[in-house]
């Protein structure tokens, strides 16, 4: 599950846990991970971190054309693109307790996972012609999709949810949407439960054995965006106040942001 990660956007640094700055009783460190190869336009995105403190991220090689993913541990970047003969390991998008990594990969298979050096390519699940980028997985293997395309035309389905290998779950949206309004899986836990936001919207949903709610504003504003869960049900992303748009916890068993 995903420990606190900075995620930083064009540039090189990208911080783990963050800089020699103390923060009440703690102190946190600020790492360079570098960039594989684009000079003119150095890019390291860092996208998860294990409890062995192995780092999933990507990078842009190649004249800055092609994605990599790449693992970061003691300072050591392992390049995963060797791995991948069938075409290119785009991006790393979550790496597990026992270091499996979840990522994306070049059509026609945009999403795979690595075990043990090994790579397999997940084709979309029954009755998606196409998907977009993984968005999550949990220490058991479980990976979400951001959508799911039903006719490879654009008839997306707002979040898919990958139980096991060939067997998804579709997330139905709220009933007081547009038709043609879409969603998108965030994260999900040990415990299967998925969260998510509703596209074009600052709504966002959890998804728990089957039941669909929502995540109401507890801080006085308008809106919530969720971005991760861990397995304790504390839920992290953004939510309006009267006055501005703040990072927020929700805890889901207590209800309280």
């Amino acid at each position: 599950m995903k420990t606190f990660l900075a995620r930083i956007g064009p540039g090189v640094l990208v911080g783990l846990v963050a800089f020699p700055v103390l923060a009440g009783d703690h102190s946190y460190t600020f790492y360079d991970m570098g960039f594989l190869g684009c000079p003119s336009d150095p890019y390291t995105e860092a996208t998860d971190v294990n409890d062995s403190g192995v780092v999933s991220a990507s990078s842009v090689v190649n004249g800055c054309r092609e994605g990599h993913a790449f693992t970061w541990f003691n300072g050591v970047k392992t390049d995963l693109d060797d791995a991948y003969e069938a075409g290119n390991f785009a991006s790393a998008e979550a790496i597990g307790r026992t270091g499996v990594i979840m990522g994306g990969g070049l059509p026609p298979a945009y999403v795979l996972d690595m075990r043990d050096g090994v790579v397999t390519l997940h084709d979309p699940p029954a009755g998606c012609e196409e998907n977009e980028y993984p968005k999550g997985m949990n220490d058991a293997g479980t990976i979400i999709v951001g959508q799911c395309d039903r006719t490879g035309s654009g008839d997306i389905v707002p979040a898919v949810y990958w139980i096991e290998a060939g067997t998804s779950l579709d997330l139905d949206l709220f009933d007081d949407l547009p038709a043609d309004a879409t969603g998108e899986a965030r994260g999900v836990n040990d415990d299967g439960v998925v969260i998510g936001v509703v596209d074009g919207e600052q709504r966002s949903f959890i998804w728990q054995d089957g039941v669909l709610s929502e995540i109401f504003n507890g801080l006085g504003g308008v809106g919530v965006v969720v971005t991760a869960i861990n397995n304790h049900g504390l839920i992290v992303g953004l939510a309006g106040t009267p006055n501005d748009f703040p990072a927020m916890s929700y805890d889901m068993n207590t209800g309280v942001m």
